[in-house]
């Protein structure tokens, strides 16, 4: 039996151009040129969970994050189980 390796989970706060992200804002989790996970922001917030494919090898990968559309930094690394706290600023 194979174990299936747990979702890595990244949240912090949103900016957008240099405002906090308004409800509803749209941030995503691309790895590869692929969207993996999708999420609004609340309050000026966000939080995320990143299921793996069975297909795929995320450990370690270093992926990035879009806010309303608009790339974001920094940088995040997936890690089966991990959770981390992820400031994201989009220009």
């Amino acid at each position: 039996m194979s174990t299936r390796p747990r979702p890595a989970v990244f949240g912090g706060s949103a900016t957008l151009k240099g405002l906090t992200a308004t409800n509803g804002t749209i941030v995503t989790a691309i790895i590869d040129g692929t969207v993996v996970a999708t999420t609004n922001a609340t309050s000026g917030y966000y939080a995320v969970s990143i299921v793996r494919p069975s297909a795929s090898l995320y450990e370690w990968r270093t992926f990035r994050f879009r806010v309303g559309g608009f790339i974001a930094n920094p940088l995040a690394t997936w890690r089966s189980g991990g959770w981390e706290i992820v400031n994201l600023a989009a220009e």
